[in-house]
């Protein structure tokens, strides 16, 4: 104990150093502009020695019916192997009914293209090019095939990549292949069969750097007004990148991509508890500025659809393995019921209706 307590005093002693975040540079122009090449979308499976590797191929419905699809297909060395895959299919039907699926399978189930997007995850398989994109299951218990046609372009922020430390050694990249589409489709799960016909959102990127390394939360925005189109994207980054923000933010009007932002505010004002400890927001302010339109408003939590334990989901040996960096992460998904004034040119107009919120804890 006397050693312990001499340990402790000889610590104090020592004066206090300033400890320097990491650096990290967010969204470098791109020469080629704004749009996702097909080199973008499609796999990145040069990281295979990279022990940190993880990419996506994320789809989200919000169906005229009232249901909710989200879906998507990983591919990941976060595991006990290289290049392990995943699909996972999340339908929120419009009476309350919840229908999941989630797959695995190892590096002999996962093949793509290295150009293009065309990616075959298991029974799962994501393509597409020129504002046409299809994710398809085809699974005993999971029959999805979903079709989106772009009414925005695709779009990234800069070059669609935030690059970590000083000398960018890590990346965590974000393009939107679709902003907003116009969904067709059908999914059949537990005996029932759903029509997909809605707005939906198609996105992909890859990362060499754990997630939980860089972000403490993760909050999103889909919103498609006849009108307007809103997507925000807020990461809070963690202590080791300065407690700072990665902010990316589209609107659309009129099927046109009209401004982007990196300095909106996305910014919960009332929370709940659950069962997990977390803190759910239910209610967010909205501002955003952007090439000439001033938006501002709240997004209220108006359906409440899932906690999803992240952890708990997987199987028992890619739970433990991962759980050493991965230790309380849920992901929270609501409908929320947004009124926003939109002021263009000294002219404001008012909309309302339903988005879809995340928000994702690490």
């Amino acid at each position: 104990m006397l050693t312990w307590k001499r340990s402790l005093l000889a610590f104090a002693a020592i004066p206090a150093v300033a400890w320097a975040a990491e650096a990290f540079v967010a969204f470098e122009k791109d020469p080629a502009g704004s749009g996702v090449p097909a080199s973008f979308q499609a796999w990145h499976s040069g990281f295979e020695s990279n022990g940190d590797y993880g990419e996506s191929w994320f789809f989200a419905d919000i169906a005229d019916d009232g249901g909710v699809l989200m879906g998507m297909a990983s591919v990941t060395n976060l595991g006990l192997r290289t290049f392990d895959g995943s699909v996972d299919v999340d339908y929120y039907a419009a009476d309350g009914t919840t229908h999941k699926v989630h797959k695995e399978v190892h590096r002999e189930s996962v093949s793509g293209s290295t150009s293009s997007e065309d990616m075959t995850v298991g029974q799962g398989h994501v393509w597409g090019s020129g504002g046409t994109y299809h994710f398809t299951v085809n699974e005993p218990d999971c029959k999805l095939s979903l079709d989106l046609s772009n009414v925005l372009p695709s779009w990234k922020m800069g070059d669609g990549k935030v690059g970590f430390y000083a000398d960018k050694s890590a990346e965590w990249t974000l393009g939107m292949d679709s902003p907003r589409a116009r969904a067709s489709g059908s999914l059949t799960m537990d005996g029932k069969t759903y029509d997909l016909a809605g707005n939906g959102y198609h996105d992909h990127g890859w990362s060499t750097i754990k997630v939980p390394t860089f972000a403490r939360k993760w909050f999103t925005l889909r919103l498609y007004d006849p009108t307007y189109t809103l997507v925000l994207h807020h990461i809070y980054l963690t202590d080791k990148f300065g407690k700072d923000n990665v902010k990316i933010g589209l609107l659309g009007a009129d099927g046109r991509i009209a401004g982007s932002s990196r300095n909106f505010l996305f910014t919960p004002t009332t929370w709940r508890s659950h069962e997990s400890g977390r803190q759910i927001p239910t209610s967010i302010d909205v501002t955003v500025n952007t090439s000439g339109y001033t938006i501002t408003g709240k997004v209220t939590e108006s359906r409440f659809l899932e906690g999803v334990d992240v952890l708990g989901r997987l199987s028992w040996p890619i739970r433990t393995a991962i759980k050493t960096f991965y230790t309380n992460v849920w992901f929270f998904r609501f409908m929320g019921h947004y009124e926003l004034d939109i002021t263009k040119d000294g002219q404001t107009s008012h909309i309302s209706g339903e988005a879809l919120v995340e928000s994702n804890y690490y």
